[in-house]
């Protein structure tokens, strides 16, 4: 511009740009085709026809961009000859280009979103129905997508200007669309008796498909309702947790250990307080933003705070039982004697039991186990095999016992005796974490069977 001879002129200079503007609007059409950009959506790749349209507006963007810095380059060095050109006159084809290709864009966009559709599927009492409903909807928008996709010319070229009015015909369907689907998704919220239920059903459909305005409208009142209810049932958990904290209820601790119980019941709280929360963060923030959706955050971070430090407590409680009770308890003899009945009984006290539940239940729930206690329940199955196996023993000894006669006594005793030489290490010396247990266990079974 400072240099030239012949191009730097105002006349000159609107065909240079107007040139460079043609041929890249004819190297985007050859780039990404209306015809290609079906095909892709045809074959589940919409949203690489969204990048390369993404990638057309950000090249058109990039060339006017730079245009307007060398104008301001033009403007500080060449103060006498400026580029005082109107930017209608250099633009006026690619503007057109650019906004065909916004609606393009937002075409292929609006497609994926609806195109999710055809994967809900609705519960409740009325489920069937409605996902029935939303099926139509998603063919009848099929079928105004085919109308865009079977008409006789290039969508991406702008010399077809009577696109613009199938697009507006297009987008008029859209809203009318629209308006059924938030009925649609209004009425299955409406339909719901859980507070999960509702947010799991928001879930199903695909949040920038809830973000269009129509939809939006129809579905805030819904959702801002929904906020309500996840705030009484907020109140009924603290509820239940204050009443409950100091005896969990019985029917959620069936067959697990007291502490395991307790934790258990409180994991359950806690994912009716989180999950419903976790959900509801991702609602719009205008709905955030309202004084109710404030107040229940609040209210559940307080109710969590408390959950979180109840588990804490059980879990403390139990590690400081663990430490002080595990060890002596495997010190115990593995056998007990009535010296009246002589009767015997496996000495595996019910304390070491409820430790191995307990922390099965806690590994299953993820959480720390003291070393001490995670050694012990290592040997969980070696404990169990012989337990069984002294059971079994215990059992056939003190069945002899029960249905000895007198008379029969003076015959038995010496093989009687003979059985009180094998266990007598199992009642003095050995205990459960003795070597030769196996060995012991071995012969006891022998000599009980001579019995």
């Amino acid at each position: 511009w400072k240099h030239s001879t012949y191009y730097n002129t105002p006349s000159r200079l609107v065909i240079l740009i107007r040139e460079m503007c043609n041929s890249i609007i004819d190297q985007a059409c050859r780039f990404i085709s209306g015809e290609q950009i079906f095909s892709l959506i045809e074959n589940e790749e919409a949203n690489a026809a969204v990048e390369q349209l993404l990638l057309v507006l950000k090249v058109c963007g990039k060339f006017k961009s730079t245009y307007f810095d060398y104008k301001t380059k033009v403007a500080s060095e060449c103060p006498q000859n400026q580029w005082s050109i109107q930017n209608g006159a250099l633009f006026a084809r690619l503007d057109c280009f650019i906004e065909r290709s916004h609606d393009i864009l937002d075409l292929t966009k609006t497609i994926i979103q609806f195109s999710k559709l055809a994967k809900v599927e609705i519960g409740g009492t009325k489920g069937d129905t409605l996902t029935s409903t939303i099926q139509q909807i998603k063919d009848d928008f099929q079928r105004s997508v085919d109308a865009v996709k079977n008409l006789e010319y290039d969508i991406m070229d702008i010399k077809a200007a009577q696109f613009d009015n199938e697009y507006s015909q297009f987008r008029k369907f859209v809203k009318e669309i629209e308006r059924r689907l938030g009925a649609v998704i209004g009425l299955a919220l409406d339909d719901c008796e859980t507070v999960y239920g509702r947010f799991q059903l928001v879930d199903t459909f695909d949040r920038q498909l809830l973000d269009r305005p129509i939809i939006q409208d129809e579905v805030e009142v819904k959702q801002i309702v929904l906020i309500q209810s996840y705030g009484k049932d907020l109140k009924v958990i603290q509820e239940e947790f204050l009443q409950h904290r100091c005896s969990p209820p019985k029917d959620t601790m069936r067959n697990l250990p007291p502490i395991g119980g307790a934790l258990t019941w409180c994991r359950g709280l806690i994912a009716r307080v989180k999950i419903p929360m976790k959900k509801m963060q991702e609602l719009d923030r205008n709905i955030l933003d309202r004084e109710e959706a404030k107040e229940v955050i609040k209210v559940q971070k307080a109710i969590m705070s408390s959950l979180l430090d109840f588990e804490k407590q059980k879990i403390e409680e139990w590690g400081r039982d663990v430490e002080s009770t595990s060890g002596a308890k495997l010190e115990l003899p593995l056998l007990r004697r009535s010296e009246e009945s002589r009767q015997l009984v496996t000495n595996f006290d019910p304390a070491l039991v409820r430790l191995l539940r307990e922390v099965k239940y806690f590994l299953l729930l993820g959480l720390s186990v003291p070393d001490s206690a995670l050694q012990i329940f290592q040997s969980a199955d070696t404990f169990r095999a012989w337990t069984g196996n002294l059971d079994l023993i215990v059992n056939m000894n003190n069945s002899v016992l029960n249905s000895l006669l007198p008379v029969e006594k003076p015959l038995v005793d010496p093989y009687l005796a003979k059985f009180d030489v094998a266990i007598h290490p199992g009642l003095e010396s050995l205990n459960w974490r003795s070597n030769g247990v196996a060995k012991f266990i071995g012969d006891s079974m022998e000599q009980v069977k001579v019995v």
